[in-house]
């Protein structure tokens, strides 16, 4: 492999927390290395303008006979962005053929946020603390206290659309300006207010990342001229010496070319992404660690969660409002998927009282006349389209797991990624009066259900989460509450693999504030504390 350059950091992953990552170290004077599995990213040509008429999800064939059956099958693969979503013959994956599960993913300079919807939702102790109230499963690590100074940090950087809405089961965040809703919104609203009280419609949270640009993190991480990127890295272990069971660097092939690479550094962070972040934690097994960097506690790659997700997709007649559905860079970018989102309706069951259907949340998030550039041709001028969802927590269960494909692997020689999962009777009755409540909630608003309620496959909500779990004792969890692998102090895990509960809220944000929190817990304890 040649003679290896040596950094402060090495990075994994470029994505939400990898860049995130990347920003943090390097503004605290670290030299890192960031590796891309994917490729670079031309931001001159890859976001040419698209005509309205062809902005919609691809034709039916497409998803039949392309190279991307699985990706298609996401409601937020359309046919002007579907380059930044992996090609699923070169990127295989297995699961039970009784069990399927949808793994959306990008795989390019920047991960999903090419295709992220913008969402920005803090936990608050309800969710963190649930397991110790109702008995079901591990509590975290930390409390709402710990984590909102680096909630602030996050959405100060990137700028939180929305408003302050005072909802003790929703933390408010810091606010950088208003997200106005559009006529077709307010009627909801209003609806909501009038058979519906306890049900209370705000503006959807985002945050306002910019689309067709460099993410920001990046940006301002080379800026420092402390980082260097590589793209077409595909990382294929973590090299660890047996002497200081330390991580000493990565191993990592050409994507193009097939060689065979090697980095070092003082400590390795991964942000590859739930499924290949446990991956390359299981890829990675030694002499001493014969289960995967990470297993001793038999619970690697254990209790994989996401979010239950159900769509209702209706035409809202005489509710169209360009006027706001203009304003803001979602109603005139076809790229930016935060344009999609322009309400949300917090939990109303099982907030003040037990709901003896279900245990945990569920929340209702979508929008009415926006944006403009997508507009079926079935509508009238003054219609718009509704898109009305539900997204609840899903239960930690053991038997939901990630392993290693026994005989199958990818062209580089690592293990296929087997994914074992299921929903629960919990789930099922969620989901359940889900669509009921979004059935409910069109109907009297007077809109005209074209689909649906859908309650969407396992893997739709693309909020895979767990498998490498943060947790206050070794014997229960795979990271300490610094977000450290235990069994090996230098090595970090800040993506979604780092979660204990999933919570009802989108989580790119909580990912975002464990990856700033972590990063400085690295430069302030040292990569070998613990």
């Amino acid at each position: 492999m040649g003679p290896q350059a040596f950094h402060d950091v090495i990075v994994v992953g470029s994505g939400a927390t990898g860049s995130y990552a990347a920003m943090e170290l390097t503004g605290r004077g670290l030299r890192v290395l960031l590796l891309e599995a994917g490729r670079s990213v031309d931001f001159t040509r890859e976001f040419p303008p698209v005509n309205p008429a062809s902005a919609g999800s691809p034709h039916l064939s497409e998803w039949l006979t392309g190279r991307q059956p699985i990706q298609a099958l996401s409601s937020l693969y359309l046919a002007h962005n579907r380059h930044f979503f992996v090609d699923d013959v070169e990127a295989p994956y297995t699961c039970a053929w009784n069990r399927p599960f949808l793994w959306i993913r990008g795989r390019q300079l920047g991960g999903r946020l090419h295709t992220w919807a913008r969402v920005g939702l803090r936990l608050s102790d309800d969710e963190l603390q649930a397991p110790a109230r109702d008995g079901l499963g591990e509590p975290w690590p930390i409390r709402y206290a710990e984590l909102a100074p680096y909630y602030d940090r996050v959405e100060s950087f990137y700028g939180l659309e929305g408003e302050v809405d005072g909802i003790a089961a929703l933390p408010d965040g810091r606010v950088s300006r208003p997200r106005p809703l559009t006529a077709g919104e307010r009627w909801l609203r209003e609806t909501l207010d009038r058979g519906w009280p306890d049900r209370r419609l705000i503006a959807a949270r985002t945050l306002g990342a910019p689309v067709g640009t460099i993410p920001p993190p990046l940006a301002v991480a080379h800026g420092t001229g402390r980082l260097t990127a590589i793209t077409d890295a595909v990382v294929t272990r973590v090299s660890v010496d047996p002497k200081r069971n330390l991580a000493d660097g990565v191993i990592y092939r050409d994507r193009l070319t097939g060689e065979e690479r090697g980095a070092r550094a003082r400590a390795v962070m991964l942000c590859a992404s739930t499924i290949e972040t446990v991956r390359l934690l299981l890829a990675s097994a030694t002499p001493r660690h014969p289960d995967g960097l990470g297993a001793s506690s038999g619970l690697l790659g254990r209790y994989l969660t996401e979010h239950t997700l159900v769509n209702v997709l209706a035409v809202a007649p005489g509710l169209r409002d360009d006027a706001v559905a203009l304003q803001g860079p979602g109603g005139t970018n076809p790229y930016d998927l935060g344009g999609l989102v322009g309400f949300y309706v917090p939990p109303f069951f099982n907030v003040t009282r037990r709901d003896p259907a279900f245990a945990r949340r569920f929340a209702l998030v979508g929008s009415v006349g926006r944006p403009t550039w997508l507009r079926p041709s079935i509508l009238g001028p003054r219609d718009a389209v509704a898109v009305l969802e539900a997204f609840g927590e899903v239960l930690p269960r053991l038997d939901n797991r990630i392993t290693l494909h026994p005989t199958r692997t990818d062209r580089f020689g690592v293990p296929l990624a087997n994914l074992d999962f299921r929903y629960g009777e919990n789930e099922l009755a969620m989901t359940e009066r889900a669509a009921t409540c979004l059935a409910e909630l069109a109907d009297e608003a007077g809109f005209q259900r074209m689909v649906g309620p859908v309650r969407a496959p396992a893997g739709s909500s693309i909020h895979e989460l767990g498998g490498a779990r943060m947790g206050s004792s070794r014997r229960t969890s795979v990271l300490d509450p610094q977000n450290r692998v235990w069994d090996v102090p230098n090595l970090f895990v800040t993506d979604g693999a780092s979660f204990v509960t999933s919570g009802y809220q989108n989580c790119t944000l909580t990912m975002l504030a464990l990856t700033a929190r972590a990063c400085e817990a690295l430069v302030r304890d040292g990569p070998a504390a613990g």
